[in-house]
C-alpha cells in the first residue's frame, strides 16, 4: 500500500507540473484512475472521475466523481495522498 501511494504521489507531482490551472485529469489519465481506485478503497463510490484539482494544502486534492456507473449522481471528495484517505465533501 505504501509503494502504491508513493507511485501515485509521483504521478501527481509530474502531472501537476504540466497541468494548466491545477487541472490534473486532462494531463494524466493513469493518475486519475489511481485516484478513483483510492476513493473506492476507502469505501466510497467513484465510477468515473470528472476532475481533479490540487488544493493549496500539501498532498490534498479535490476530486469530482460520477458516483454510479449509470452516470447519475455526482459527488466531491477531499483526498489526502500522504495519509491515503478520501472523505466526501
Amino acid at each position: 500500500m505504501v509503494r502504491f501511494m508513493f507511485i501515485l504521489m509521483m504521478v501527481f507531482i509530474a502531472s501537476n507540473a504540466l497541468a494548466a490551472e491545477n487541472l490534473v485529469h486532462k494531463v494524466n489519465r493513469d493518475a486519475v484512475d489511481g485516484m478513483a481506485a483510492l476513493i473506492n478503497l476507502n469505501g466510497h463510490l467513484c465510477a468515473d472521475v470528472i476532475g481533479v484539482y490540487k488544493l493549496n494544502q500539501p498532498d490534498i486534492y479535490e476530486v469530482e466523481c460520477i458516483e454510479y456507473r449509470g452516470g447519475n449522481g455526482r459527488v466531491d471528495y477531499l483526498v489526502n495522498l500522504k495519509q491515503g484517505t478520501a472523505i466526501p465533501r
